[in-house]
């Protein structure tokens, strides 16, 4: 048994060839910039294992198997506070199957149900005011002009991957990483 693992990406373009491998005994791991929680809902059904928030947390049905949040995560939270940027950041709940936890929340009326690091600006300024001061930590992905989710410069999904090899009972040599460049 190996452990092919693909971006969200690559899944919507090579679903056929994944859903054949996932057939031939073998297990399909799938990473994105979503939750846990989008996972579950747009993905379950096309692989095994889960590495949500671009690798920070992988888990696999109801079981966490890894959880390792950016060193950044505090520099952040204190940069949006003292900026009085509106923000949304809840952490999976370790032992709820899709559970949430309030990590650093200053806006309750924002949605974590597709991301785990939402924000929300005033203004333009308020934007251009944040960015460049957080840009050592973390990029934004927007949504709309004043709307985005987070993703962490020190996450990395091949990393967190190979980490789990022995609780999914796979050697490190049998996880690939599939890319468009990757013969199967």
């Amino acid at each position: 048994m190996k452990l092919y693992t693909a971006s969200l990406d690559y899944a919507a373009r090579h679903g056929s060839e994944l859903q054949q491998l996932r057939l031939k005994g073998n297990m399909i791991c799938l990473y994105g910039d979503c939750s846990r929680r989008a996972m579950k809902l747009e993905h379950i059904r096309e692989g095994n294992v889960f590495a949500a928030d671009n690798g920070e947390f992988i888990f696999s049905g109801c079981y966490s198997l890894y959880d390792v949040r950016s060193v950044y995560l505090p520099e952040v939270i204190r940069i949006l506070k003292e900026k009085g940027v509106s923000y949304a950041f809840r952490l999976e709940d370790p032992a709820a199957c899709g559970g949430t936890l309030d990590h650093a929340v200053s806006d309750p009326a924002l949605s974590n149900d597709r991301y785990t690091y939402v924000v929300r600006f005033k203004d333009e300024t308020e934007k251009d005011a944040v960015m460049p001061e957080c840009r050592q930590y973390c990029t934004f992905h927007f949504l709309d002009p004043l709307n985005a989710y987070l993703i962490f410069n020190d996450s990395d999904p091949k990393k967190a991957v190979l980490s789990i090899h022995d609780a999914i009972r796979v050697k490190e040599e049998d996880i690939i990483f599939l890319s468009e460049d990757s013969e199967l």
